[in-house]
């Protein structure tokens, strides 16, 4: 995933879904009619993930939006929480070259861990995390189900990313695309992640049933999904 950041605002997304999103402005004029055969040839070579998820923040407003696409698109806004970070004195040297410290807070449902780089003077960091001084680089929950890690970082040459992809959603806008606040929109996507029934619903359409050659029927399971911010955190607040 990609972490962009610029003048206080940022945006954490799959590498792949700007790659892809950017090619499709390429490839398709205003009427869905291909009209540059290269775009379109590179676009379809690329192996996509069906979900997708973008977390924009803006940290000078203190309000940041969770997006969900899939078949359908969620959209959930909220306000930024001060991370209480307790510093350590304990320090470590990252892979990619930053010597970090570390931090650890409870956080939106979760007690994480972080490392943070005072070398880069960014009060930021992937997914919902920030007000550490210095990048974050490192971050995983003590129940060990989510960990991001810093890989590399660059200047970035283009800071228009960022609202390129929130132009992209306003083009998807309709009834399909759902807009709450983010305590709504986590819960109802984790419903529709985790309800077979729920999803049906929402898409419209019927889950395929499995059958042996014998012809019955083969109970499928469905696959569990387990949101980083805890559907228990929101029933408390």
């Amino acid at each position: 995933m990609n972490l962009d950041y610029f003048g206080g605002k940022s945006v954490f997304y799959r590498e792949v879904a700007f790659v892809c999103d950017s090619l499709s402005n390429v490839a398709f004029d205003e009427k869905g009619n291909i009209r540059n055969e290269n775009a379109y040839s590179e676009l379809y070579g690329i192996t996509r993930d069906p979900y997708k998820d973008y977390v924009f923040v803006d940290l000078q407003a203190s309000e940041y939006a969770i997006v969900h696409e899939s078949a359908i698109i969620f959209e959930g806004k909220g306000t930024l929480e001060m991370p209480n970070w307790n510093i350590t004195d304990e320090t470590m040297m990252s892979s990619s070259g930053y010597l970090c410290r570390k931090a650890t807070a409870d956080y939106m449902g979760r007690r994480w861990t972080i490392w943070y780089a005072e070398d880069i003077p960014v009060n930021s960091g992937p997914w919902l995390f920030w007000g550490a001084p210095g990048l974050i680089i490192h971050a995983s929950d003590t129940d060990k189900l989510f960990a991001f890690k810093l890989f590399a970082a660059e200047e970035i040459t283009d800071t228009h990313r960022s609202e390129f992809l929130k132009n992209y959603f306003e083009k998807k806008k309709g009834p399909k695309y759902y807009q709450y606040g983010i305590e709504e929109s986590e819960q109802l996507y984790s419903n529709f992640m985790n309800n077979m029934d729920v999803f049906d619903q929402m898409t419209g359409g019927v889950t395929t049933a499995a059958y042996d050659r014998n012809g019955n029927l083969i109970e499928v399971s469905w696959p569990t999904y387990t949101p980083i911010i805890p559907n228990e955190y929101w029933n408390n607040k």
